[in-house]
């Protein structure tokens, strides 16, 4: 079994004045992975949720740092804690869709490839004949 790594906060992100966050990354156990070529078509395979997450996920950390920035000083100190409370809830939510979503449609690649590669398997030994078989 190998781990296929995704890292979702941009650095412009990682240095926020009013809300910090740290990096943020899920890693998907995947099956069938022994090597870097399945390993990237993996990749390409949830390239397009991955873009839609990382993407909102940024977003919000920009509009919350605005948020936060923009208020006064009072307000900041009583809201601030709350404000970003909520939003690392927000951003687990959303890597936690990710890793379910993307550990669904990786099963289903996997096994997609598996019947693949039974069928290439089958057509191979038929080719051969079955003297070649024994």
């Amino acid at each position: 079994m190998a781990k296929i790594p995704f890292v979702f906060i941009t650095s412009e992100n990682l240095a926020r004045k009013f809300f910090i966050v740290p990096q943020a990354s899920v890693e998907i156990d995947v099956k069938g992975a022994e090597n870097p070529l399945t390993h990237q078509r993996m990749r390409d395979e949830v390239s397009p949720l991955f873009k839609l997450i990382h993407g909102q996920i940024n977003d919000y950390i920009k509009q919350a740092d605005l948020q936060i920035m923009r208020m006064g000083v009072n307000e900041r100190k009583r809201d601030k804690a709350r404000l970003i409370a909520a939003g690392n809830e927000k951003i687990s939510g959303l890597l936690t869709r990710f890793r379910a979503e993307a550990q669904a449609s990786l099963t289903k690649f996997s096994a997609k490839e598996a019947a693949l590669a039974a069928k290439a398997q089958a057509a191979e030994e038929k080719e051969r004949g079955p003297e070649d078989n024994h």
